[in-house]
């Protein structure tokens, strides 16, 4: 049985960017999405305000909206994010919403494992 993976990576919190990605992961031939990394927003300023930024990012934006989709979306963190935030995404309650790093997960007979924050 043929699917699709809708995969984008980089989209560094534009939230036109994963509007379009949302948009599109909800037509019937994606089966599943894959996010490659940099998931999050960049932020001037301070250390702790950048880290909170992108903490924001991921509770309000991110993970609500994501959550939309209903079907699996897997994804893992990049250089850009900050592993303050990992809590955010490893404990989020979606179970469509799938943080990869470490783990492998089967879908379609096939499986999907993510390593992040390579540079």
């Amino acid at each position: 049985m043929p699917y699709k993976i809708l995969y984008a990576s980089d989209l560094h919190g534009n939230k036109d960017f994963y509007n379009k990605l949302i948009k599109k992961a909800k037509e019937p031939e994606i089966k599943a999405v894959a996010i490659g990394g940099d998931l999050c927003p960049r932020r001037a300023g301070t250390l702790e305000e950048a880290i909170s930024h992108q903490k924001q990012f991921l509770e309000d934006f991110f993970i609500p909206e994501l959550s939309k989709i209903k079907k699996d979306v897997f994804f893992i963190m990049g250089n850009d994010d900050f592993r303050a935030n990992e809590k955010v995404l490893s404990n989020n309650k979606n179970k469509n919403l799938k943080y990869i790093h470490k783990k492998r997960f089967s879908f379609f007979s096939k499986n999907i494992a993510g390593y992040g924050f390579v540079n």
